[in-house]
């Protein structure tokens, strides 16, 4: 019969009994013939054990390699386990333990401290030049750090303004200021500063920061600028942080470098050719106040300059402007002048030149002349500048003193206050309180009127006039400028005539221009058509050109002022040609030499005629439209190239006869006739003498010559008759040259 094993026990095979326990470091397996070593890193101290979690662990810093262990050995100093593990690990560098240890991991080393890998103590400073945080090996300075001291636990920066491209590096020299034009605000800078930006510079090596170039300077190196440059002279730049200077703008300078602004020439200068200073205007001339030119004082108006000028003086009535000396001058004894001329005038009769004056003396305003003195005029009257007589003051004016210029105007009484004599000539108004039970609204008359001082009424400023404010006179109803017009009574202000339309004398209404003339806007005329322009209609704003495609090219005007398009004719020497829509030339040009000289001849087209050889008229000929047989034409032809008559054509004659053809024309048809005059009275002096066969003989010459010389003669006449067109022209069938 089988027995079941026992916890902890076990039997070789055969045995009759469980009567073995399994010995310490083992445990029994499901097999009962033998025992099971414990695995590597777990132990059993004591025989007997059941199963494999008898099996302890090994606890943190305590090991075992081999199976089957009774126990577990403590980790070597420089090593360490955690719990349950069959080997101890090495340390790494920068950690230690010792031996014992019941850590289950490696101590850091303090900061500064290392070790190698395995250590079981803090055995190594880190020396200058390097760094260790706590638990960390030593570690070389990184570039931009350094370290002077031993046992540290981190580098220093090297700062703003320097860097250090170096590994390791163990005093603060080695820490490299930036160079000059360069800056840096970083602590840490491995390689090399930043290049100051364009406006700025950096002076000095070392610097944190790129000082702005100040107004007057600029940089604009991209390297880096090691100094801000001053503007040259004549540039300048007004704001800081500048990459340029800009030029003096004209009529302005500056003579340093640096400037923060260009000044400006003084009156009586101008800028010289350099744009570097200033040249004094010379006499004549002036200029104002930043001025690159000097301009002339014009002495013709009466206007004069010494050197260094900068206004025109003007020579006012008694001067006159002496252009060599370029000072006003004294008219002389019986002369004057009302100023504003370069020669004084000889003293008219009625003005005030005594006896030994340098000078004309006009008569002030508010005084006339009495030939030797100037008196003033009396109360009630007033005299303007350069009046012969006084003038008595308007309605609504007065003049209470003598010697006045311009009348006063009458005061208006205001409210609760009335006037109970009215004011004119010599006396003010005189207001006083309205009476106990009375009123009075006071004030004036509206736009558009004025005061009607006879009727005691504010009145509607006639047609023509007109007034922004009420008029205490209707002398303050001012006439509308020309080109401008009132059409009602009582007007606050003028109306402007519409473009083609022109205001008539009296100013009270726009009136149209005639054909022939146009006006613009506010027009006080018109204006007439120039030579070659029309305008048909009235109101007209523009004048249109005859000489173009949409009206005859070529064509002109007989004169200014044109009314219709009609008018557009052909010029002299020129023709209407219905075919082209054009004027053509009536006369054609032949060049010829003449004795080494260039003539040209002018020839009549055909179709024209003169009627005299010294005129300048031109005239069409009759048109005769007469159509032949295309034979009969053919014949012709041919009989004129055979027979001419044209004797001028075929021999160089006309460079040395005035010939043209008309002459051409009086000379083929002529001299025919006489020919034909000389063989009959030829054949009648054969009859008469009995030489009957001479007699016909000289019959059958004038019969030849009359059927040879007629092809010719009819060619040229009917050539010179063609209807061109002419008896149908529009205009008329006569041209002028």
């Amino acid at each position: 019969m089988t027995q079941v094993q026992l916890a902890g026990k076990y039997s070789p095979a055969g045995a009759s009994s469980c009567s073995s326990s399994c010995p310490a470091g083992t445990h029994a397996s499901t097999t009962p013939t033998a025992c099971i070593n414990c695995p590597a890193g777990k132990f059993i101290g004591s025989p007997g054990g059941t199963s494999e979690s008898s099996c302890t662990s090994c606890e943190a810093g305590k090991f075992n390699e081999s199976q089957g262990s009774i126990s577990c050995t403590d980790c070597d100093s420089g090593k360490f386990s955690p719990t349950g593990v069959a080997v101890c690990t090495s340390c790494d560098a920068g950690k230690y333990s010792a031996s014992g240890s019941s850590e289950d991991n490696c101590l850091d080393y303090d900061a500064g401290m290392s070790s190698p890998q395995g250590s079981t103590s803090c055995s190594i400073v880190c020396s200058s030049g390097s760094y260790s945080p706590v638990g960390s090996p030593c570690i070389n300075c990184e570039p931009g750090k350094f370290n002077e001291n031993e046992h540290q636990e981190s580098c220093t920066t090297c700062g703003s303004g320097r860097y250090n491209p170096s590994t390791g590096s163990k005093v603060e020299s080695e820490c490299r200021n930036c160079e000059a034009g360069k800056a840096s605000t970083v602590d840490v800078r491995v390689t090399t500063c930043d290049a100051c930006p364009l406006g700025k510079a950096a002076p000095a090596p070392g610097l944190v920061t790129c000082s702005t170039c100040a107004a007057g300077t600029y940089s604009n190196d991209p390297a880096g600028a090691t100094i801000c440059e001053l503007c040259a002279v004549g540039k300048y730049t007004g704001a800081a942080q500048s990459t340029s200077c800009d030029p003096c703008e004209p009529g302005t300078f500056n003579l340093v470098s640096g400037s923060v602004t260009c000044g400006k020439c003084a009156g009586g200068e101008k800028i010289n050719a350099n744009s570097d200073g200033c040249d004094t205007c010379p006499e004549g001339t002036y200029s104002n106040p930043g001025s690159s030119i000097c301009t002339d004082c014009v002495h013709t108006d009466g206007y004069v300059s010494l050197a260094g000028s900068n206004t025109c003086e003007y020579c006012g009535p008694g001067f006159y402007a002496d252009q060599a000396s370029n000072t006003c001058k004294e008219c002389p004894i019986n002369s004057f002048s009302v100023g504003g001329v370069n020669a004084c005038e000889v003293r008219p009769s009625g003005t005030n030149n005594a006896m030994g004056s340098t000078a004309c003396s006009p008569c002030p305003p508010g005084t006339i002349t009495t030939s030797t003195t100037c008196q003033q005029c009396e109360q009630g009257k007033y005299a303007e500048f350069g009046a012969t007589s006084c003038s008595p003051c308007q309605s609504g004016q007065y003049a209470d003193e003598v010697g006045l210029a311009a009348c006063k105007t009458c005061k208006i009484c205001g409210a609760g206050k009335f006037t109970s004599s009215a004011c004119f000539g010599n006396s003010e108004t005189e207001c006083v309180d309205c009476l106990k039970g009375t009123a009075s609204m006071g004030g004036e008359c509206l736009t558009g009127k004025y005061y009607d001082e006879p009727s005691s009424e504010c009145k509607l400023c006639p047609s023509g006039k007109f007034t922004a404010t009420g008029g205490v006179g209707i002398w303050q109803c001012s006439t509308c400028d020309v080109g401008f017009y009132s059409s009602d009574p009582g007007a606050s202000n003028c109306l402007t005539c519409d473009p083609g339309k022109y205001t008539n004398e009296e100013q009270t209404a726009c009136l149209s221009c005639p054909a022939g003339k146009i006006s613009g806007v506010a027009g006080s005329e018109c204006t007439v058509c120039d030579t070659g322009k029309f305008a048909e209609k009235e109101g007209s704003v523009e004048c249109q050109l005859c000489n173009t495609e949409e009206v005859l090219k070529g064509s002109i005007t007989a004169g200014d002022g044109t009314t219709s398009v009609s008018g557009c004719i052909c010029p002299k020497g020129k023709y209407l040609n219905h075919e082209t829509s054009t004027c053509d030339v009536v006369f054609k040009g032949v060049k010829k030499t003449v004795e080494n000289m260039n003539v040209t001849r002018l020839n009549l087209e055909k179709g024209f005629w003169r009627t005299a050889t010294d005129s300048s008229e031109v005239l069409m000929c009759l048109c005769f439209d007469l159509n032949f047989p295309p034979a009969f034409t053919k014949f012709l032809s041919f009989m004129s190239s055979i027979v001419n008559l044209d004797f001028l054509n075929l021999m160089p004659l006309g460079c040395i006869t005035d010939s043209d053809f008309h002459r051409t024309l009086v000379m083929m048809t002529l001299g025919p006739f006489i020919l034909g005059l000389l063989i009959i009275l030829a054949y009648k002096l054969f009859k008469a003498i009995g030489q009957k066969s001479k007699a016909n003989e000289t019959f059958g010459w004038y019969l030849f010559m009359t059927f040879a010389i007629l092809p010719s003669v009819s060619t040229k006449v009917f050539s010179t008759f063609a209807c061109r067109g002419e008896a149908r022209m529009k205009r008329g069938g006569k041209g002028v040259l």
